[in-house]
Order: C-alpha cells, then sequence, then structure tokens
C-alpha cells in the first residue's frame, strides 16, 4: 500500500506541473492569437489608449513584429497552442509519459518559448525603446514554462525526481522501496544537449528572418499605367464614387470626397487648355476669340488654372493646397506627413531628388498631419516625440495661408535637419517670413483647423502610416531601402522618365540629403504603424 501511495503522490505532482505548463501555454496562446489578429485587421490594441505606459501598436507593427511577411505573433500562437498539447497529452495518457520523443518535444518547445522571450525583451528595450504588455505576459509565460519543463523533465534518477516533486507540493514519499518511476522514459544528457542546440538553430532562424528580411514597411500599392489612348479617353476627372484604380484604397478614403465639391464637366472644360497651347504661347478656344492676337503685340498668356481632379480618390484642387513644383506637372503626387515624424523627414529629402530627377512632370501636394491626440482623435496615444506636432503643422498651414510662394521655404526648412527646430524658434522664422499675422490671426484660426483636421480624416481613411504618398494609380506608404527603390516605382506606375542632368532643376536640400540613400527602418515604428492615425 505505501508503494501505490507513493506512486499516486508522484503522479498527482507531476500532472499538476503538467497542468500549470498546460495553463501558461493556453493563455499564452490566446493572448498572442489575439495579437496576430489585431496584426492582420490593423484593429487598435485594447488597455493600449492614450494613458497606458506600453505601445502595444507600435510594437506590432513594425519591422520586427513580422518574420518573412508572417506576424511572430502568429508563429508564438502556434508555438504554445503545441505546449498545450503534448503537455495535456503528457499529463492524461500513460503512454506519452512513456514516450522520450514526447518529452523531448515538450523541452524543444520550452526552450523555444524561453529564447524567444528573452530576444524580444532584448528588441523591446534596446531597438524599439517601448513595451508591449500584452507581449510581455506572452513572454513571462515562456520564461516560467520553460524553467517548469526542465524541472519535471525525467533526466535524472527517477527516485531523486519524484521525491523533489513530492516535497514541491507537499507529499513526503518514502523512496527507499519506491518502483520504477511515473514516467518510464529516461532523458539522457546528450538527447537534452542535442534538444537545445535544435533550440537555438530554431531561434537563430526567427531571427535572421527578422534581420534580413524585407522591410514591409514600404509598401507599394498601385495599379498598372493606362495607355495614352485610355488617358485620353479619360480626360475628365473622375466621379465621386468611382471605384477605378486602388480599390482597396479608394474605399477607404473615398467616404472623405466632398460630392458637393466635386469638378463639374463645365468646370473641367473651362480649366483643360491643352498643354501644347500655352507652353507655345497660343490661346485657344474661348480666349482666342476673346482677345485676338494684334500683329505688333507680345502675348503674354495668363497662366492657367488647373480645376480640381481625383487622386487615389481623393478630391485635390492645387489653388487651395500647398504645392511643391509646377501647379501645371503632369503627374500631381499627395503627400501625407507629420513634421516631427522622423521618417517623413528622411522621405522629405528623397522627395526633393524626386522633383530634381523628373523636373516639371511631376508637383507635390504638401498635406501635413498631426500624430498627436491634442488635434487628431483618430490618435489615441500621448507621445513625447509628437508632443508639438499640432503646433507645426499648423503652422506649416498658417504660413502658406498668408503667402503661398513661402511656404517652399518654410516647409523645407522645418524639414531639412534631422531634428527639427523648437517650436518657438519656428514661430519665429514663420514671423520674419510672413510676419506677426501668421501667429495673431492665422495659427488659431478656423481655416488651419478645419484643413489639419481634413489631413487627419485622409489619413485614417487610408488606414496606412507615414509617410504616405497618393498618387491617381495608387498610394506608397513606408520608407524605400534606397532612393531607386522610390524612383523604380514611380517610373514603372506614373510612367514618369528622368531628365537630363543638365536640365535638371536646382532643389533645396538638408543635412539629411546625404542620408536620403541609406536604408532607415520604418514604420511606425511610428511613421509607418498600419494603426488608424499612427505613425
Amino acid at each position: 500500500m505505501l508503494r501505490a501511495m507513493t506512486m499516486t503522490t508522484s503522479q498527482t505532482a507531476l500532472r499538476i506541473s503538467l497542468g500549470a505548463v498546460g495553463v501558461l501555454a493556453l493563455g499564452a496562446a490566446t493572448v498572442a492569437g489575439y495579437l496576430a489578429w489585431a496584426s492582420w485587421s490593423s484593429s487598435p490594441i485594447a488597455g493600449c489608449g492614450e494613458q497606458s505606459l506600453f505601445d502595444c501598436s507600435g510594437v506590432i507593427s513594425g519591422k520586427w513584429s513580422k518574420w518573412l511577411g508572417v506576424p511572430v505573433s502568429l508563429l508564438g500562437a502556434i508555438t504554445y497552442g503545441l505546449l498545450f498539447c503534448v503537455s495535456l497529452s503528457l499529463s492524461v495518457c500513460q503512454r506519452a509519459r512513456n514516450s522520450a520523443w514526447a518529452w523531448l518535444l515538450l523541452a524543444l518547445l520550452g526552450i523555444l518559448a524561453a529564447g524567444a522571450a528573452v530576444w524580444f525583451f532584448v528588441v523591446q528595450a534596446w531597438v524599439l525603446g517601448e513595451f508591449c504588455l500584452y507581449c510581455c505576459m506572452i513572454h513571462i509565460c515562456g520564461l516560467a514554462i520553460c524553467l517548469l519543463v526542465l524541472w519535471i523533465l525525467p533526466r535524472s534518477n527517477r527516485e531523486q525526481q519524484q521525491a523533489r516533486l513530492g516535497m514541491v507540493f507537499g507529499f513526503q514519499p518514502d523512496t527507499a522501496d519506491q518502483p520504477a518511476g511515473v514516467a518510464m522514459a529516461m532523458i539522457e544528457s546528450s538527447q537534452l544537449l542535442g534538444t537545445a542546440l535544435l533550440a537555438v538553430v530554431g531561434l537563430g532562424v526567427l531571427i535572421l528572418g527578422q534581420w534580413f528580411a524585407a522591410d514591409p514597411s514600404f509598401v507599394v500599392q498601385m495599379t498598372t499605367p493606362r495607355t495614352k489612348t485610355e488617358q485620353a479617353g479619360t480626360a475628365s476627372p473622375m466621379p465621386v464614387g468611382s471605384t477605378e484604380g486602388d480599390a482597396p484604397f479608394l474605399e477607404s478614403a473615398m467616404q472623405f470626397v466632398p460630392a458637393e465639391k466635386a469638378p463639374s464637366s463645365k468646370t473641367s472644360s473651362k480649366t483643360s487648355k491643352p498643354r501644347q497651347q500655352v507652353e507655345a504661347g497660343q490661346p485657344s478656344g474661348e480666349a482666342a476669340a476673346e482677345k485676338p492676337l494684334a500683329a505688333h503685340q507680345n502675348f503674354q498668356p495668363e497662366p492657367v488654372r488647373r480645376g480640381p481632379e481625383m487622386i487615389g480618390g481623393l478630391l485635390v484642387d492645387v489653388q487651395q493646397l500647398p504645392v511643391l513644383g509646377s501647379p501645371q506637372a503632369e503627374h500631381l503626387l499627395v503627400e501625407l506627413l507629420d513634421y516631427t515624424c522622423p521618417h517623413c523627414r528622411h522621405f522629405h529629402h528623397l522627395m526633393t531628388r524626386v522633383l530634381q530627377r523628373y523636373g516639371d512632370q511631376v508637383a507635390i501636394v504638401i498635406r501635413p498631419v498631426a500624430l498627436s491626440p491634442k488635434c487628431n482623435p483618430y490618435v489615441t496615444r500621448k507621445s513625447r516625440e509628437h508632443a508639438e506636432a499640432c503646433g507645426y503643422s499648423k503652422l506649416a498651414l498658417a504660413v502658406w495661408r498668408m503667402d503661398h510662394k513661402k511656404f517652399p521655404e518654410f516647409h523645407n526648412w522645418l524639414m531639412g535637419s534631422e531634428k527639427i527646430p523648437s517650436i518657438s524658434v519656428a514661430k519665429k522664422r514663420a514671423v520674419r517670413l510672413v510676419g506677426e499675422n501668421v501667429l495673431l490671426r492665422e495659427i488659431f484660426g478656423k481655416a488651419v483647423q478645419e484643413m489639419l483636421d481634413r489631413n487627419n480624416q485622409i489619413l485614417h481613411g487610408t488606414k496606412k502610416g507615414l509617410p504616405t504618398l497618393i498618387t491617381t494609380v495608387g498610394s506608397i506608404s513606408g520608407m524605400p531601402k534606397s532612393p531607386e527603390q522610390l524612383f523604380a516605382a514611380l517610373e514603372k506606375h506614373l510612367g514618369v522618365r528622368p531628365m537630363a542632368e543638365a536640365d535638371r532643376p536646382n532643389a533645396p536640400t538638408g543635412h539629411l540629403e546625404q542620408e536620403a540613400g541609406k536604408n532607415h527602418p520604418a514604420v511606425s515604428e511610428a511613421s509607418n504603424k498600419p494603426v488608424p492615425g499612427g505613425e
């Protein structure tokens, strides 16, 4: 009877230990599954709001949250799910406990979970500088599981192991005359060492897959460029509600297009003079009939006013928005940016090179946003980095409203250095450029606030991070690995061609110009976090 009681207490202790492993694994698998779903759907993370100390959205949306494009949280959910299944089978099935392979699989998964926990703690602490509460919960479970598995693994004298388990759970079995133990399998030290090495190899594959995988932050979503015949057949602006082009993007952005401002066919006909005639200095249509050219008159045609047109589902009027480059450019690119976003600042120097490379073929419509809950209701978390984001964006829009021609200078000055000037210095610069009314009237004016609200709403509708570039055939978001990657995308989808070196205009440069070709990490990280309104 004593032997039976001894065996029963040992079995109970082992099952309790395996049950604890199963509970921890099931909890970690559930949380990891939730993070995987949130990552795929770009949904906000519960509990990671404005008052939270943890940036869950940032951690699960950056480069280090993926392995070859697959969310690591999904891999974690699979690993912990397997841990739960193996621990459950060992707990209820004597045949599984008699199998060395079952114990080795449990050890492999436990060591993998602990190694991944250590790795991601390092990434969050020293690379991202942010912690995800849910991720920390998963990693703590992984470390606890590994310790428990190594404790109950039958790798030494079975009688001594049973005695340890009994002492842990309050039993004092007499092992002097104890029969063969609970787990008939015996794990040799060489087997355990091989299992640990295999886990290290798996962890290395995980790290290398994250380190060398293509940066998912640079996302190009465009359609095939239309031929000249197709373009000629669609000269009028795209009607509101159309789903031509980048369908997923249009569905999210079209809700912000005010139908009452859509250009009518009458307006379009008046504002679409042939460029060839204008460049040649020849009036066309009604203008030619109203102003006949005198024999000795030096005719100077008035600049053609470009009417509103659809760009990626947005109704864009270059007369009502800040523009870099020629408003008459064939291709308008709408850039969403935050002046406090470091990746937007790097991207600015790439866009400077775009203007140099393609000249009057392209122009950039600037739409500043603010990644701060002070003025953007779609941002739910405060960030020290973006504390003054509202002030910079309002100041830039106020300068543009005061003097359209001064905006490029102010914009390039704000974006030209690696670190943005302080808000007080920026205000002084704005006053020198356009006068004190920029502070006394415009920066606090209703018009500036409405423009910023609209821009924030557009960013939220795109479901993308920053920087984002919207074109007539789709969108580009995130930081490319090199300028050539961005050039290739524009030339493939827009049909633009680089100008000859001698014909390229001079464009303002900044301290980051020499770094524009370097590989910068993305998104959102804050700049490209695919959270609504996030960086």
